[in-house]
């Protein structure tokens, strides 16, 4: 498993990546080739049509886990935070403890 700095590099890479207009260029441009595809395949054509709608769902999955990393990054970076609060809360109540007898 990854611990939380891994998952917040990869969640910025992966926005990195989403963000990028070369990549959401491309992307947008494989899709509208498949679709054109499927536009253009007979019909009777199942196996194609069939290979043609796995094509784009792998697409779809790419941009899906991207998505997912930079979620989980998210929330890696929302469990940091709380860690650290919880720490220092946790540090003030002992420091303050012993200060005060």
């Amino acid at each position: 498993m990854m611990d939380a700095e891994e998952q917040i590099a990869r969640a910025t890479l992966a926005k990195k990546i989403l963000d990028n207009q070369e990549f959401k260029t491309a992307f947008d441009d494989v899709r509208a080739a498949i679709f054109q595809r499927i536009e253009d395949c007979p019909i009777r054509d199942e196996e194609g049509l069939r290979f043609l709608k796995l094509m784009l769902k792998a697409l779809s999955d790419v941009r899906a886990t991207l998505e997912n990393r930079i979620s989980e990054g998210t929330m890696a970076s929302i469990r940091i935070q709380d860690n650290s609060q919880k720490h220092n809360f946790l540090g003030d109540m002992v420091w303050n403890r012993a200060k005060n007898r």
